[in-house]
């Protein structure tokens, strides 16, 4: 045996225990941090939102980028979907709904992907443009406006298969559902569960049909 070896001490059982209880408690912090992106993302958004700390990916693709990115494509659709003000406040500007005009391809694109990676930042429910009808509500007077499979009169509880790529706006406390915030796209097939509805003046004395739904 060499000097090396005879002179070789083993280390302290203090500091063998002290390696130990930091190696044990390094893995229950992992276990947590993991736990709380997939059980509770809600408080490591919270986290994020108060520390600015971005472009960080979590477990399945949950990131904060992909958050941010889905905050600047409803800002821009927002920008082209939002209508000014009638030069008649008692009827609502044409939507962009009304004019076919498609959803952005862009906002789309990133709530499908967020569907898949994280589906807890996607709006579920909101506001939906139905199409144009008659002042008695009794039928839809241009079908080629309509987004869903809805028959008047629409009520509560019915559900609607999306017919044509819709814009899910917010909730508003403006007098018009065209003027609210674009949050989401409900896309061709989707099921929607009416749960309130919603009628304003359009420019021709026919009604702009809306409701409030959830996804199923």
């Amino acid at each position: 045996m060499s000097a090396v070896q005879e002179g070789a001490k083993s280390p302290p059982v203090w500091s063998v225990v002290l390696k130990d209880i930091s190696a044990f408690a390094w893995n229950i912090f992992l276990l947590v941090v993991v736990g709380m992106c997939l059980w509770h993302p809600e408080y490591i958004k919270d986290f994020r939102t108060r520390s600015g700390i971005t472009g960080i990916t979590g477990p399945g693709g949950w990131g904060i980028q992909l958050e941010k990115d889905l905050s600047d494509a409803q800002l821009k659709a927002t920008a082209l979907a939002v209508t000014p003000p009638s030069p008649h406040e008692s009827e609502e500007p044409v939507p962009v709904e009304a004019r076919n005009v498609p959803v952005d391809p862009q906002l789309k694109a990133l709530v499908v992907k967020a569907q898949q990676d994280a589906p807890q930042i996607v709006p579920t429910g909101g506001w939906v443009f139905l199409g144009e009808a008659d002042s008695q509500r009794q039928k839809f007077v241009t079908t080629s406006s309509t987004t869903t499979d809805a028959k008047l009169p629409v009520a509560i509880g019915n559900v609607l298969t999306v017919e044509d790529d819709v814009y899910v706006r917010a909730p508003t406390a403006d007098r018009w559902h065209s003027s609210a915030p674009v949050t989401s796209v409900f896309r061709k097939g989707q099921a929607l569960t009416v749960v309130d509805v919603d009628y304003s003046s359009a420019k021709n004395g026919g009604l702009y049909v809306w409701a409030k739904v959830r996804s199923n």
